[in-house]
């Protein structure tokens, strides 16, 4: 990897699936010409934010039972369809 590029991965275990259970998601943020470290870090915050890792992570942190994902999934739409 050149010098001046960040990247994160994340990483997940889960059951079943053809892909042997693992989900990655990575970002990857290369320096242009010009390009300061803080400029960089920035850029990387800005882009992590903007795809919802750090939020997907969150919700990932602990197991949810499929009966309260449908009912959390519900309580979202109806959320939803009170603001609309």
């Amino acid at each position: 990897m050149p010098p001046g590029t960040i990247r994160t991965r994340l990483t997940e275990r889960f059951s079943g699936g053809p892909g042997g259970g693992v989900c990655i998601i990575m970002v990857v943020v290369k320096k242009s010409p010009g390009d300061s470290d803080d400029s960089l870090i920035r850029k990387f915050s800005r882009k992590v934010m903007s795809e919802g890792i750090v939020q997907e992570a969150k919700r990932r942190e602990f197991y949810l039972k499929p009966s309260l994902a449908r009912k959390q999934k519900a309580e979202d739409a109806r959320r939803v369809k009170k603001v609309w």
